[in-house]
Order: structure tokens, then sequence, then C-alpha cells
């Protein structure tokens, strides 16, 4: 059996054509971490090795004790958080004009932050992107038109 140690989807939002993708941060098995153990984690890889009072670890299973991926979708844990981290980027899209550049942001970053998943700007988000982004808008309205 193929194991990947480590699985990390790179893309980012972009608009192609019009259309928008989302970041896929916030999607359970975009990405996975397992460790020596064979303890699985997701959403994003900041939350493999840590804990946090509310929801101590961010294990949802072990790789010796499934059957499939199903039995790690269904963990009730992983579900109450993909909830909040939805719940966190339906906000952010709802209240920032650069949604469409970050997708919501990293729920790790969200919840060391805010103490929640759910929460909507962080301080990586500020300068990271708003700042280019106005940076660069402002930018490219001082170009003239042709």
């Amino acid at each position: 059996m193929d194991i990947f140690l480590r699985w990390e989807d790179t893309e980012r939002a972009v608009i192609e054509n019009g259309i928008e993708t989302e970041r896929n941060a916030g999607k359970p098995l975009q990405k996975i971490t397992m460790d020596a153990a064979g303890n699985l984690s997701a959403f994003t890889l900041g939350l493999a090795t840590v804990t946090h009072a509310h929801y101590w670890s961010f294990i949802f299973a072990n790789i010796m004790n499934i059957k499939s991926l199903n039995d790690v979708i269904t963990n009730q844990k992983l579900i109450k958080i993909k909830n909040e981290i939805d719940l966190g980027k339906t906000t952010c899209k709802n209240m920032c004009n650069d949604f469409i550049v970050w997708g919501g942001g990293d729920p790790a970053m969200k919840l060391w932050e805010n103490n929640t998943f759910a929460g909507t700007e962080t301080t990586e988000c500020r300068p990271a992107i708003k700042a280019r982004t106005d940076a660069l808008l402002y930018y490219l309205g001082t170009l003239p038109y042709k």
C-alpha cells in the first residue's frame, strides 16, 4: 500500500476567464498529514501536531484503525470543524472585497488568532493579501487605458 506521509494541494484562488476558483484549504481531504504513528490530521498542515483547549487534538483517525477514507470524513469532530471553517469562509466572502484573491484564508491562522475556525480577518491576510491587493489595484488604476 502506498501511503503519502504528506500531501499538500497548492491551489490558490485564481480567476480564469471570469470564473472564480476558491482556495481549498477548508476542504477536509485536500491536505492530509500522517505522523509516524499513523495518526491522520486534515484541513491544513498547521493543525497536525498541535492541540487546542476547545478541540484538544486534530487527529481524526489512525491509519491502522480505518477501513476507508469514509471513516475519516464521517468523524464528528472533523464535520464540526468543517462546518466552522465553512462559516468563516462564507463570512469572509460576504465581508471582504479581497475574498476572490485569498479564498477565506488559512483555517489554522483563524483558530490561533480568533480562537475559532469561523473567524474572519487575520494578521496574515491584512499585510499579505489586503495591502498588496490594494497597492496593485491602485497601481493598475494609474496606468493609461489602451
